[in-house]
């Protein structure tokens, strides 16, 4: 079966990074340690072709063995917090699904 995976771009309101940061990473660190289809868990700050960090952007990186490990992670505790804080400090939220053979 293939794997299933996401590469999310979020668009932090002005100066919400490191608390996006925060909960983001420590979301990150959760789903790895106690989720175990979640193979990937990357919080990334992008940056612009000189290397300078796009403000107030940040990218996710996520792979799981399967479409069950993802319904278990979108049920996770650690999932229902960050989106939570997502409703108060993110802007916008685009995401591209894809399939690993």
């Amino acid at each position: 079966m293939a794997k299933i995976g996401m590469f999310v771009e979020i668009q932090l309101k002005p100066g919400c990074l490191s608390e996006w940061l925060e909960v983001g990473r420590a979301h990150a660190k959760y789903s790895l340690a106690n989720e175990p289809g979640t193979l990937r868990f990357e919080v990334m700050l992008p940056t612009d072709k000189d290397g300078k960090e796009i403000a107030d952007k940040v990218l996710v990186h996520e792979v799981y063995q399967d479409a069950a490990a993802l319904d278990a992670h979108r049920k996770s505790p650690s999932l229902a917090k960050i989106l939570d804080i997502n409703k108060r400090i993110v802007e916008s939220v685009k995401a591209v699904h894809f399939k690993l053979d």
